[in-house]
């Protein structure tokens, strides 16, 4: 992590270490991970990070109180990569099939909103933390009806996801949004 520190995922628990390997702390018994785990992000604060497999991702939350793991999504698609949506409760899950907008707040039933649905398989997705901007090569068609990659921007800028939220929330359930 950013605050000098060492945290391991095991079937024991997590725990935590200084930079060196010293004062090995057991910081809670959950161990629940998911086999082939292919990625680990920090939140910007420290306070959290994330983890994903090809299947499910997680939030591990270190502050406040006592730290805890919840299963956030559990994709149908394999996931290929996610963000943090700096300054919100949003995590950006990328799947193979299209790009989704994980919230976090919310007890038990969590709100799942896809953004873009990919014509073939992404290739190059970064997303840029500073501009809000995330970037991928998808193909689509031309008039020539030849297949071309093309690069894309998708802004994601400040009070975004709050702003597509409430306009999913006053639609019907049969526009793509989605409520788990």
């Amino acid at each position: 992590s950013n605050s000098n520190y060492i945290y391991y995922m095991k079937r024991s628990g997590l725990f935590r270490s200084d930079m060196d390997g010293a004062d090995m702390r057991r910081l809670s018994p959950y161990g629940n991970w998911p086999d082939g785990i292919i990625g680990k992000k920090f939140s910007s604060d420290g306070n959290e990070f994330l983890f994903f497999s090809r299947s499910s991702l997680g939030v591990v939350h270190l502050q406040p109180g006592p730290v805890r793991a919840d299963e956030v999504f559990i994709g149908q698609d394999p996931i290929m990569d996610a963000f943090w949506y700096p300054g919100a409760g949003y995590i950006i899950v990328v799947t193979d099939k299209d790009i989704k907008v994980v919230e976090l707040s919310g007890a038990g039933t969590r709100n799942i909103v896809s953004l873009y649905k990919f014509n073939s398989r992404p290739q190059n997705v970064r997303y840029d933390e500073n501009s809000g901007s995330l970037y991928f090569i998808d193909t689509r068609i031309g008039a020539d009806s030849v297949e071309s990659n093309y690069l894309y921007r998708l802004d994601l800028k400040e009070r975004f996801f709050d702003g597509i939220m409430q306009l999913l929330l006053k639609k019907e359930p049969d526009t793509g949004y989605e409520k788990r």
